[in-house]
């Protein structure tokens, strides 16, 4: 592939906000600048990759098989997300919302509403 031709298909499957950015740099208006760092572990165990996505692990299981997000196996049978594929998808997809069972649970219920 040429270079025209990579940079072709790096600006159809960019954001809109990664392509203004490179247009602003390509016209000389603004230095690069890299992207943000977060902070943190760059694997995440599956719980706590379901819950910094606001989602059950059951839910990031099925994200999983439905190709929508890939695990890391780092040994047979045991799971891990990177950080930056979690991002990725929440930059471009949010996320399905706050986990029910995130919520404080009320009168000794873990997360069930009470009735």
């Amino acid at each position: 592939m040429s270079a025209i031709e990579d940079l072709m298909g790096a600006a159809l499957t960019a954001t809109e906000a990664r392509r203004a950015e490179a247009l602003r740099v390509l016209r000389g208006d603004v230095a690069a600048t890299p992207a943000p760092r977060s902070e943190g572990p760059l694997l995440l165990a599956m719980g706590k990759a379901a819950q910094y996505m606001g989602v059950s692990r059951p839910t990031m299981w099925r994200m999983i098989r439905d190709g929508r997000l890939e695990k890391v196996e780092i040994l047979p049978g045991s799971h891990r997300m990177r950080r930056a594929d979690l991002d990725k998808y929440v930059e471009e997809h949010g996320t399905s919302g706050t986990r029910r069972d995130a919520v404080p649970a009320q009168n000794g219920n873990s997360g069930e509403q009470a009735a």
